[in-house]
């Protein structure tokens, strides 16, 4: 009987955790989407603190983008993610985040005004389990999670003349939803230090009753998918080099049972990026979105183009291991 010491190592899983706002390509994309630590080792901390900056120029109406650049949209997200491992197999997630907002128009006069918007943001709450341990399935992992989007976020913010900004501008949408994930990733795939990562979320929204005082608001459901390859390697310090591809569907708005105009449709999106790993427990990973498609209901402004960057640090109690036997 063989004895063999193999030692967990972290692999990043750009898993799609949920965040609001609403049909100008926010949802679950605007800040948290495109984070993420997986699980995290058995009593172990994980913290991640990351900007998101999210530029939208770009009107389309289905999938042809019209002539008009006279709206504009530019918004800032600090994301706050801590990830503590319960065991071996159970973990526990929350992310927040707060936003500021610019937005820009253009009067029929050619005057060019900016509004501005700030605001917590809506928090997540999620549980993880580990299904399958990679270490006993050649290389391949199996991860879910279950949740829920707490209304943290303000969801009635005026702009400068008293009127109320839309739903899709406001920082929460009011509602408790509920989320599930699901996440397959696999270590040395076709080469050595090539990964697989993927992660899937759904998010069911809940009711706003409360949507200008008496009405009720609800944010379409939402799904997301993520998949692609990162690559390890050293140089004087630990690189992994990484490209996604992320697909998101947003169903219509309702208000008062009545569809919102404007609202839903299909993105895609590829994002490369790299992750600088200074010690085993410090690391700096900055990415970006680039569109690759856009089918929206009704004409919506959607990201023209979109740069995050974070730091992440690993409070490690003692040094994860485990044993393999083989007879």
């Amino acid at each position: 009987m063989k004895k063999y010491l193999l030692i967990i190592t972290f692999c990043t899983v750009l898993s799609e955790m949920v965040f609001p706002q609403g049909s100008c390509c926010g949802g679950m994309g605007t800040t948290g989407t495109r984070f993420g630590l997986g699980t995290a080792n058995a009593k172990s901390l994980q913290l991640q603190l990351a900007y998101d900056l999210n530029f939208m120029s770009a009107l389309y109406d289905g999938d042809v983008r019209l002539e008009d650049d006279s709206r504009q949209r530019v918004i800032h997200s600090g994301i706050l993610e801590a990830n503590y491992g319960i065991s071996r197999r159970f973990s526990v997630a929350g992310i927040m985040t707060y936003m500021g907002q610019e937005i820009g128009s253009t009067t029929l006069d050619g005057v060019r005004q900016v509004e501005y918007l700030w605001g917590l943001g809506d928090m997540i709450i999620m549980g993880k389990v580990r299904i399958t341990n990679p270490l006993a399935n050649n290389g391949w992992g199996l991860y879910a999670g279950v949740g829920s989007k707490l209304p943290t976020g303000s969801y009635n913010q005026t702009r400068t003349n008293g009127s109320e900004f839309s739903m899709d501008l406001q920082p929460g949408t009011g509602s408790f939803d509920a989320i599930s994930w699901l996440s397959l990733s696999k270590s040395h795939i076709f080469i050595t230090n090539l990964y697989l990562n993927s992660g899937a979320t759904f998010r069911l929204s809940g009711k706003n009753r409360n949507f200008r005082d008496s009405l009720t608001y609800i944010t379409g459901n939402e799904f997301q998918y993520t998949a692609g390859f990162s690559y390890n390697f050293y140089l004087g310090i630990v690189f992994d080099i990484f490209t996604y591809m992320r697909y998101r569907y947003q169903a219509i708005d309702k208000f008062s049972s009545e569809a919102v105009d404007n609202t839903g449709g299909h993105w895609l999106f590829i994002s490369p990026g790299i992750k600088l790993n200074f010690t085993q427990n410090f690391s700096f990973i900055v990415f970006t979105d680039i569109p690759l498609y856009q089918n929206l209901r009704g004409p919506q402004l959607t990201t023209t183009y979109r740069f995050s960057a974070g730091l992440i640090y690993n409070f490690e109690s003692r040094r994860s291991t485990e044993l393999k036997l083989d007879q």
